[in-house]
């Protein structure tokens, strides 16, 4: 994975993870969630219930993929719903070469471990992993790309608290029911809803749990990517947990799609953290 490929990963991530944490339920063979009228159930209802179902369940294994005109993106791992923390594995076609670079990415304590032989070398100084101290802001040097790739990686890490991910969905101020149909085998409440730098509201919705801190820094990364619109769709089960959903961010230079299965809530997660002497740690500027 190129360096925009990470830019493009992360910047992403942070929608997969709105979903995720969302709709974080009771796990496929696992306790049993709170049964939903899915023909009663609001948009907002299936996400708040979500939310604390979440964090009652801990992590999720999930597997996305992120589409754009230039490459396509593949994750799959174990993550936290309730903080950051994650075990992921990826893969980065290349649309022009249909070359596929694997990587991985580990987060554990206050630290992200990026592994990427798409990277160039000297951004690594010749180690397999790139160690980003998440607990110093970075700040980018000018001039210097691979110092503005690991601000912009730190800072998207920094913001990446997976409550707020999904107090975020409430932010979609047309969230609404789409209706009653089968996904993935399963009868299931498809709710949507499309987000515009001109319809996010200024302030955090009432009842949400939304942080200003958060909602502005998510108005932010939608003016850095120049979307035009961002479109959700979820699925969930009449047990509350999330099936799939598909996310459409629109910009000037076309969509990338994120589409996201949720493969079982409330797996093991163990990180393990990748040897000192193989990783590069990114300097505190």
């Amino acid at each position: 994975m190129g360096a925009k490929s990470w830019v493009r990963c992360v910047a992403t991530a942070a929608a997969v993870t709105t979903v995720m944490a969302a709709a974080a339920c009771a796990s496929k063979g696992g306790a049993a969630g709170t049964n939903v009228d899915l023909n009663t159930e609001s948009a907002a209802q299936a996400v708040l219930e979500g939310q604390s179902a979440g964090g009652a369940q801990h992590t999720v294994h999930n597997h996305a993929t992120i589409t754009e005109k230039a490459f396509t993106i593949t994750t799959d791992g174990v993550q936290r719903t309730d903080a950051l923390e994650e075990d992921q594995t990826s893969a980065t076609t290349t649309a022009a070469t249909n070359t596929t670079v694997h990587g991985e990415i580990r987060v554990e304590g206050n630290a992200v471990y990026l592994n990427d032989p798409g990277l160039p070398a000297t951004y690594r100084q010749g180690k397999t992993w790139v160690k980003i101290d998440l607990t110093h802001p970075l700040s980018a040097a000018p001039g210097a790309p691979a110092s503005a790739l690991f601000a912009t990686l730190s800072s998207t890490y920094r913001h990446r608290d997976p409550r707020q991910a999904s107090a975020f969905t409430l932010a979609f101020s047309d969230l609404h029911r789409v209706g009653v149909e089968t996904r993935d085998g399963e009868r299931a409440l498809h709710i949507a809803g499309t987000l515009t730098l001109a319809t996010l509201p200024a302030t955090p919705p009432a009842g949400s749990g939304l942080t200003q801190d958060y909602l502005d820094y998510r108005r932010q990364q939608l003016q850095a990517v120049k979307a035009t619109k961002v479109g959700i769709d979820c699925w969930y089960g009449a047990d509350g947990r999330l099936i799939e959903s598909i996310e459409v961010d629109s910009t000037a230079d076309g969509d990338t799609v994120i589409d996201l299965t949720a493969v079982k809530w409330g797996v093991p997660l163990t990180v393990s953290v990748p040897p000192a002497a193989d990783s590069y740690v990114v300097p505190v500027t």
